[in-house]
């Protein structure tokens, strides 16, 4: 799966369709695919390209939204919860965002879409994490308009505003964000995964070679049918147990729901439950920062605005055949 990610970044031109306004080659978009998903990391990239907006390499737009933006908090021990100050002033910058569109597809079915950064800039259609919404954690608007890019997100059904899609499969969101690239009149497009959106990301890039210049995921899962393999093998134990419950989908939905209905009533309790005790090390000055987690918390928020089906649907099509 590396291997084939590799070879995306570095394909220029998947077939047809004309660039629109931006002047964005197929090469520069690679480039800012790439410079997404390494700057998630924060690593830099170190790949040049041409395009109307300033391309500087540094590790800016994801790496900047670990920068704390306040004093930093007390410092937890290792193993120790990182302490979260209820008094601490809301620093959030606002984004630049266009408000969400509501894209109508198959029959009535809505997708709630939203785009932040440069509105005229490399076109990114970003794929969250499982369980996530479209609303973030993100890099600063600052950040993304510096880099040229204008990162479209969207909440995969059953999560958020979108109405959900029973039985979907991991391939189905080729044909979401298809329809999405219509409504808002994308002729060509990158496309990054996280996580649990990293499998979908491949989908998308498989399934439109046409539309799809480059793919980026990270911490995905692989295919549940890779042979020799051990799909939980290093997996944090939460996630580790959904999975495995799989079979039992009474017990499942018993479970992510009430998890779901405590995240409602306390958004920090999803952190406290299934992020904070299966970080490493090395994630603890990200979930230490005040930003992040006020977005964190509202990005939860949002995904479960619904209840509980946009998890529960994403995990059986992640266990299923792609």
């Amino acid at each position: 799966m590396c291997n084939a990610v590799a070879r995306l970044l570095s394909t220029a031109g998947c077939g047809g369709g004309s660039v629109r306004t931006y002047p964005a080659r197929s090469d520069t978009v690679a480039s800012s695919a790439a410079r997404v998903s390494s700057l998630a990391i924060g690593t830099a990239a170190g790949t040049s390209a041409t395009t109307a907006h300033p391309r500087p390499v540094l590790g800016a737009a994801f790496a900047d939204l670990a920068a704390p933006t306040v004093a930093d908090p007390p410092k937890a021990q290792i193993g120790q919860e990182p302490p979260f100050p209820e008094d601490a002033p809301d620093t959030t910058e606002p984004h630049k965002v266009q408000r969400y569109e509501v894209c109508t597809i198959n029959g009535g079915r809505e997708l709630a879409v939203q785009s932040f950064g440069a509105a005229d800039g490399v076109p990114i259609v970003f794929m969250h994490g499982m369980p996530g919404s479209r609303i973030g954690p993100y890099p600063r608007a600052a950040a993304l308009d510096l880099q040229g890019i204008r990162l479209i997100a969207y909440d995969r059904p059953g999560y958020g505003r979108s109405t959900r899609n029973k039985g979907r499969s991991v391939a189905d969101a080729a044909d979401d964000v298809e329809s999405i690239a219509n409504t808002l009149g994308l002729d060509q497009f990158a496309v990054v995964g996280r996580s649990g959106g990293g499998p979908h990301a491949l989908a998308v890039a498989a399934r439109l070679p046409h539309l799809v210049t480059a793919a980026a995921v990270l911490v995905s899962t692989a295919p549940p049918e890779s042979p020799s393999l051990d799909w939980v093998d290093g997996m944090n134990r939460a996630n580790a147990e959904a999975y495995t419950q799989v079979e039992d989908h009474t017990q499942l939905r018993r479970k992510l729901s009430s998890t779901v209905e405590r995240t409602l009533k306390d958004p920090e309790s999803f952190l406290h439950e299934w992020v904070i005790p299966q970080i490493s090390h090395n994630d603890w000055p990200v979930i230490e920062d005040l930003e992040i987690r006020r977005q964190l918390r509202a990005s939860y928020l949002e995904a479960f605005r619904n209840g509980v089906d946009g998890w529960f649907d994403d995990i059986l099509a992640l266990r299923s055949k792609w």
